[in-house]
């Protein structure tokens, strides 16, 4: 700022700013002294010509930037939903998470403010990657380039005294990969795990690390302790510089598909123990341009997709126990989805047997799409939605058990992370019906206006 009709300048430095600024604003009614200032970090003001900022302006505006699963969305980022949390992974502004009703409170005050959510919290800064949410109240989660780290989290009204000590999760170093992490393709829920190792350690999750053809999984014991990783499997590829690009378990963590960057895919079914087994080949008879899977969901034994996409486009893969086979649906607005998928998810209940045919969710750039016919056909579910939603990735979840008056919810709920739209939901209590998704997330209370609201 200039405070000498432009002579000499200086910066401003404040926890509220963020260096990526895209808008300067005077206000003309206020005698030009206030200086509203737009960032990757949200709205900030200050009204003193710099000496202080304000930046709750930002609790109520969905302004996040969700990562997604495909590389024109920053694919290294994720998000993820429970009944009792939701957590994503952010641009510029780290991993955050945020608790779903009941609290541990009675304050009236709370509860009228935040009827549905707490406020985001955040876990780590800079950009976000890989988050996920584990039956064990933990949250997992890194940042780009860095290792996974784990912190617990508890279904109680959040404080304000920050910052947590997350600890890193240990990799166990194998002779071929280092002890860097565990970054994309990220981490996927195991939902009911059942499969343990040798020391009776469940797994309840798995990912591979950057550039291999290794798959691991993430091993604790019934309270979350000595949460490591292990290798379970490895994927044969003849292609050079070949990798995994994407991966799903069943959700007991008894089989997992897999599929490489040069197109390969395979079904690796983990022996109970710390045995380390080779996948078997899965054919791929995707019938369109070359692609890259980048979103697995694998309900059945006998059933699962993927998002298939490549520069300009995108298909639903369906998986039928045998091989890979093209879906004959098209979304209505064109021969492919535009832009590609950026995520992909299948109702709860038809995993357990309580919904047939499966709803399958698309998030796209532009709408959010429902298949009820195992993606023979398509329909534009986005009622509710921004114009132009920026879709990230989707995720469907149990409903919490009540909203903080008391209100049962419960059911299915689809979660969608936008790319500067903050996240959504919509309830699937009607499992036969295409949700419409009103905004009920607050982007309320990220590091820096928590500063300015204490």
């Amino acid at each position: 700022m200039s405070r000498d009709g432009g002579q000499t300048f200086s910066g401003f430095s404040d926890p509220s700013l963020h260096a990526d600024v895209h808008g300067l604003y005077f206000d003309p009614w206020r005698g030009g002294e206030r200086l509203y200032i737009c960032s990757d970090g949200g709205i900030c003001l200050t009204a003193d010509r710099g000496a202080t900022f304000d930046s709750s302006f930002n609790r109520n505006l969905a302004n996040l930037q969700c990562y997604a699963t495909y590389a024109t969305r920053d694919f290294y980022g994720t998000l993820d939903a429970t009944s009792q949390f939701i957590a994503a992974g952010l641009q510029d502004n780290g991993n955050v998470y945020c608790l779903l009703p009941p609290w541990d409170t009675d304050d009236p005050q709370t509860l009228d403010y935040f009827p549905f959510t707490t406020p985001w919290m955040q876990a780590g800064g800079g950009d976000g990657g890989g988050v996920l949410l584990l039956p064990t109240s933990q949250l997992c989660f890194n940042e780009e380039g860095r290792p996974y780290q784990g912190m617990t989290i508890e279904n109680a009204f959040p404080p304000y005294n920050f910052p947590f000590q997350p600890a890193t999760i240990p990799v166990q170093v194998f002779a071929f990969m280092d002890a860097a992490g565990i970054p994309s393709p990220g981490m996927v829920r195991v939902p009911e795990p059942s499969y343990a190792n040798a020391r009776g350690e469940l797994m309840y999750a798995v990912a591979a690390p950057y550039g291999s053809l290794i798959v691991c999984g993430l091993f604790s014991d019934d309270e979350g302790g000595n949460l490591h990783w292990e290798e379970v499997g490895t994927i044969g590829s003849d292609k050079p510089e070949d990798a995994i690009a994407a991966l799903a378990p069943l959700p007991d963590g008894s089989q997992i598909l897999v599929a490489t960057r040069k197109g390969l895919s395979a079904l690796l079914v983990p022996v109970p123990g710390d045995e380390v087994v080779s996948a078997s080949p899965v054919p791929i008879n995707a019938g369109a341009p070359q692609g890259l899977f980048t979103r697995i969901v694998f309900p059945t034994p006998e059933t699962a997709f993927a998002a298939y996409n490549w520069s300009n486009g995108g298909i639903v893969l369906g998986y039928d126990g045998q091989s890979w086979q093209p879906t004959a649906g098209r979304p209505p607005v064109s021969q492919y989805f535009n832009d590609g998928i950026y995520g992909l998810a299948v109702n709860k209940g038809f995993a357990s047997g309580a919904v047939s045919p499966p709803l399958i969710f698309a998030s796209t750039n532009d709408a959010v799409y429902v298949s009820r016919d195992r993606s023979a056909t398509w329909l534009n579910c986005s009622v509710g939605l921004p114009a132009c939603p920026q879709g990230a990735d989707i995720q469907c979840a149990d409903g919490p058990a009540e909203t903080s008056t008391g209100k049962p919810l419960g059911g299915t709920v689809l979660y969608l992370g936008t790319w500067g739209r903050s996240v959504w939901m919509a309830s699937l209590n009607d499992a036969q019906a295409a949700p419409a998704i009103p905004p009920i997330l607050r982007s309320a209370r990220t590091a820096s206006d928590r500063k300015a609201s204490r």
